[in-house]
């Protein structure tokens, strides 16, 4: 059977982490090993390791630099054919999921499932597309916590880059699907539930956002920089018209669809 590294980095979110560890532990599918990592967290996120340590893998607490470099840690510790990373606070849908998925014929380089966003106790679906495209990156990425990729692709790729900000995992995929041609497939089934109030969904982070998917773009894809650029244009100019009060009332209306 296939054999998955589901790598977790945490940093003081206790309540978090016991939610995403309770998720893991509770799966049919047991053909996995799991890894957190803890950036030295000065809550009780120690003590919930310590709970479930018999449940862990292998986990560390210790200082680290960052998102990415932690879980370029989890990387380097992990043995799996494909890798999941379900970070503190984020945790799997149901207790099947895994069973869902590995039970299937498993071959593409990424397998990428559907999310639910949680906010206030609210959920509402994220579904991603079947085909993905260089213009689907322009403005939208994959859920890493959804996400199965292959250990070959990074021991090809090498880890995550740290030199993007908080948008290193839309480098990688964007790098691996259009770049480097790796294969996908989408599960259209939810895979995870995730929390809204992930730094990368807040508004003050939108521009450190767009500065880094333009130093990407200018870095590895110079001959379609200009391009990229009028097709981020044209989406934020969507999204502002998608937003605006009069596409709402004719919407409401039933004059155009959104």
């Amino acid at each position: 059977m296939i054999k998955l590294s589901i790598i977790t980095i945490n940093f003081n979110n206790a309540i978090g982490l016991q939610k995403t560890i309770e998720s893991v532990i509770s799966q049919m599918y047991q053909e996995y090993e799991f890894i957190i990592i803890d950036g030295d967290s000065q809550d009780s996120s120690k003590h919930v390791l310590q709970t479930f340590d018999d449940r862990i893998t292998w986990w560390v607490s210790e200082p680290d630099n960052g998102i990415y470099d932690a879980m370029n840690k989890g990387i380097q510790q992990s043995k799996g054919d494909y890798l999941l990373f379900l970070n503190s606070g984020d945790y799997l849908y149901d207790g099947e999921v895994l069973e869902k998925i590995f039970t299937q014929k498993c071959e593409a380089d990424v397998i990428y499932g559907d999310i639910d966003w949680e906010e206030n106790g609210v959920r509402s679906r994220r579904a991603f597309p079947d085909t993905l495209s260089f213009g689907y990156f322009v403005w939208d990425a994959l859920p890493h916590q959804a996400s199965f990729i292959k250990r070959k692709v990074f021991d090809e790729m090498g880890l995550y880059s740290e030199n993007y900000g908080i948008s290193g995992d839309w480098a990688f995929f964007t790098l691996a699907i259009c770049k480097y041609n790796c294969s996908y497939q989408h599960v259209s089934a939810p895979v995870a539930v995730c929390n809204r109030d992930g730094i990368s969904c807040q508004p003050e982070s939108w521009n450190d956002i767009v500065q880094n998917k333009q130093k990407l773009m200018k870095k590895e894809f110079p001959l379609i920089y200009t391009e990229y650029k009028a097709l981020q244009s044209n989406a934020d100019e969507l999204k502002g018209l998608r937003a605006s009060r009069w596409v709402t009332l004719f919407s409401f209306l039933g004059l155009i669809k959104k």
